[in-house]
């Protein structure tokens, strides 16, 4: 269910807890997906990846952006399309938490702003 951002983080401090260093801060990917535009959105956890909705679930539409926190060295992964319909693709893996969050905040635009272009 989706929820808010509060909710976010408090999912990301227990999967933090656990990992014990195994993966990436999900705190950190919290921090920084929520500093950008992708706060308009409400997010929800499956497994370690962050994904969004445009209202809460089960109202909202899923946006086809998520984020996710990944070991082996600790490393963050922006994802494109769908999490659960057809195959999303990896759109950026990195290092740093913000580069991810900001990736996925322009991709999340761009889907979010489709059909508004008046040209």
């Amino acid at each position: 269910m989706a929820g808010s951002w509060a909710e976010a983080l408090e999912r990301a401090r227990e999967s933090d807890a656990y990992a014990d260093g195994r993966w990436a801060g999900c705190v950190d990917l919290v921090r920084a997906a929520e500093a950008t535009t992708l706060a308009r959105f409400h997010p929800f956890w499956s497994m370690l990846r962050l994904c969004l909705s445009t209202e809460p679930l089960p109202d909202g539409e899923i946006v086809p952006v998520s984020l996710g926190c990944v070991g082996g060295p600790p490393q963050y992964l922006t994802w494109w399309g769908h999490p659960y319909v057809g195959r999303a693709e990896r759109a950026l893996l990195t290092e740093d938490a913000q580069e991810a969050a900001e990736l996925a905040a322009l991709l999340a635009g761009v889907w979010a702003d489709r059909g508004s272009s008046g040209s």
